[in-house]
């Protein structure tokens, strides 16, 4: 069994394999580029790390067999317990002869436990034959060479072994270790168990174990290895008919107590020699995840599961960009583009906070306090910006007469009238302003998030046309609702609200009081075309000195490629021909402070932007 202690965590910048390695005749955890070494010297920092990276590989491994990417595995060893025909796979790529994908198994104790799982046949086995007291005189004859005899030459026999059913959950002992040992397998992989398994392991360790024991502990598990080892040399003393299930679960279990890793050559043991593959599955399988796929303009789905590809191809996109990446008829593939915005990927976690006073009347230029007997104006002070906003703030059924303020002094603090405002307002409250596109910048964009501006609330939900901006104003803010309707009347009372068709505006001036012409000045702004593309690299490199050449002949010529096909193929009737295009490299991080994506400082002048892309978040994703 693999000792955790004794692995030597690594983190290579040139080399790309991930998993458990012997050289030197030491065994060597190598981990993905971006990480630490350092944060992995404990027992339990290393059992955690081994068991995430195994159900990572699990799953890129089910994606290739899924597309018939793996070639035939070799025929096993008849016992398994060290196996070496039939420990590499090699993984076939499609459009892709450069890289070699090679997995490693050549001693998976914890893949033979998982595969030897049958319920059907663990649950027969659980009820099998077992020792009675109760004599058939029938089949005596069978049992005389155990007998004892008297010194009248009478044949006492204690037990027979007789057909019939134990209590119900008392299995064979080679069933009651194998379900033991598949549970702390699967706790450790944070998995499901179902009751009647998990019983069958309580029911054994009950029998044999401490309280205290445990297969992944530091503190009990060499012990529990040895208690496991001492049983199963009495099951086979004490087991006179092995059958081929029963063989089946023993070599499983002896494959997991005694195979070592110490044993084998030195080389590659367990894991995959070309991480940057199943990096980029990771990442895009985030992506679709987590964004809407109408925004997922285009994605290169040759590591992607058939389910991931299916949610993408459900939805129609915003902009078609399919046949953009081509040269003479060879196909390029960047790893996704994607419709962009603020919101999205950058600044998560950031906030900015802003104090909030009535206005009492309604502005300088206005006499009277209120809209249609509605209070939601307020002036809102930015210390960042140093500088005053006038604005509207209304919630979900407000009563008439009872401002805003009121309300919100419930959620925040109150000192001299001024709302301190330091996290974002509650789903119900909607902020409206007009927004000068002259002087947005990120401090508007962050204010607007935390008062929930109608522009972001709609940005958030996808929202990227006219048309379906009014769609979205009608549905969430009853617009057929003349009277009293806080939104219609107060919230929106500064500006024009009309049907987003061709005949109707053929028919208007423009007008920038007209909220629909606003938002899609807004989001012409505020959105861009951007090239995402995965990098299995650590941050550093990109700031050698010395790979200057190397970088731009390798990852920067290839976006000014992608940005000028991607430019060419927009048609020149599309609202985004004259979106701005930008490159995005994503890098992994093992640092749990970084937010899901922080932006590094501007690279190459701000032409592409890096971003170290949280691995934790990114597997949780992949992993679901």
């Amino acid at each position: 069994m693999l000792n955790f202690q004794d692995l030597q965590p690594i983190v290579s910048e040139k080399y790309s394999f991930v998993g458990i390695q012997k050289q030197d005749n030491k065994l060597q955890l190598y981990l993905p580029k971006g990480f630490d070494a350092k944060k992995f010297n404990t027992y339990d920092s290393k059992r955690d790390i081994y068991f995430l990276l195994y159900k990572i590989l699990g799953r890129y491994k089910n994606i290739c067999a899924e597309k018939s990417n793996l070639e035939k595995q070799l025929k096993n060893d008849r016992d398994g317990v060290i196996q070496t025909n039939g420990s590499v796979q090699k993984v076939i790529l499609p459009e892709n002869d450069d890289d070699e994908v090679l997995l490693y198994s050549k001693l998976d104790a914890i893949g033979k436990i998982l595969d030897a799982y049958d319920e059907p046949k663990i649950m027969s086995l659980a009820y099998r034959l077992g020792e009675s007291e109760e004599i058939d005189y029938s089949q005596i004859h069978q049992y005389l060479d155990r007998a004892k005899y008297l010194p009248n030459g009478a044949a006492y026999i204690d037990t027979m072994d007789m057909p019939g059913l134990q209590v119900k959950y008392q299995s064979t002992d080679i069933v009651g270790m194998y379900c033991y040992i598949f549970v702390e397998v699967k706790q450790q992989l944070s998995e499901e168990i179902i009751s009647e398994i998990k019983a069958l392991s309580e029911e054994f360790a009950h029998r044999y174990l401490d309280t205290e024991s445990s297969l992944f502990n530091e503190e009990s598990c060499i012990q529990t290895v040895d208690i496991l080892k001492d049983i199963l040399e009495t099951i086979e003393h004490r087991t006179p008919i092995k059958d081929a299930d029963y063989w089946d679960f023993h070599n499983a279990i002896e494959l997991f107590l005694y195979g070592k890793l110490s044993q084998q050559e030195e080389g590659e043991i367990w894991g995959i020699n070309n991480f940057c593959f199943v990096w980029e599955s990771m990442c895009l399988t985030y992506l679709v995840n987590s964004i809407d796929s109408s925004r997922l303009l285009y994605i290169d789905s040759i590591n992607l599961a058939s389910d991931v590809i299916a949610r993408i191809e459900n939805e129609p996109k915003l902009l078609n960009v399919n046949n953009a990446f081509e040269i003479d008829g060879s196909p390029l593939r960047p790893d996704a583009v994607i419709l962009d915005n603020p919101y999205n990927f950058q600044h998560i976690g950031e906030t900015n906070s802003c104090h909030l006073r009535m206005d009492l009347n309604r502005g300088k230029f206005w006499t009277h306090w209120d809209d249609y007997g509605y209070r939601t104006a307020f002036y809102c002070e930015i210390p960042s910006l140093s500088k005053e906003i006038w604005l509207r703030i209304a919630y979900e059924n407000q009563y008439e007469g009872y401002h805003t303020f009121y309300e919100l002094k419930k959620e925040y603090v109150n000192q001299n009238d001024y709302l301190s405002i330091n996290s974002q307002l509650p789903n119900n409250f909607y902020s409206f302003w007009t927004i000068s596109l002259e002087e947005l910048n990120h401090s508007i964009l962050l204010l607007m998030r935390i008062l929930n501006h109608v522009f972001y609330v709609a940005l958030k939900n996808n929202v990227y046309t006219g048309d379906a901006f009014y769609n979205f104003l009608s549905t969430n803010f009853n617009l057929n609702k003349k009277r009293k309707n806080v939104f219609v009347q107060s919230l929106f009372n500064d500006v024009r609200i009309y049907f987003p068709t061709a005949i109707t505006r053929a028919k208007l001036s423009y007008d920038e009081r007209e909220i629909i012409f606003m938002y899609e000045r807004f989001i012409k702004r505020v959105t861009c075309l951007n090239i995402i593309d995965i990098k299995y690299k650590p941050v550093n490199y990109y700031f050698d000195k010395n790979k200057r050449k190397e970088i731009k002949s390798r990852d920067i010529r290839k976006q000014f490629v992608y940005e000028h096909l991607l430019q060419q193929n927009i048609p020149c009737n599309s609202k985004f021909k004259n979106s701005i295009i930008k490159s995005s490299f994503w890098l992994p991080t093992d640092d749990e402070s970084e937010h899901m994506s922080k932006v590094e400082p501007e690279y190459l002048n701000g032409y592409i932007e890096l971003n170290k892309v949280n691995f934790n978040i990114i597997a949780n994703s992949y992993l679901e």
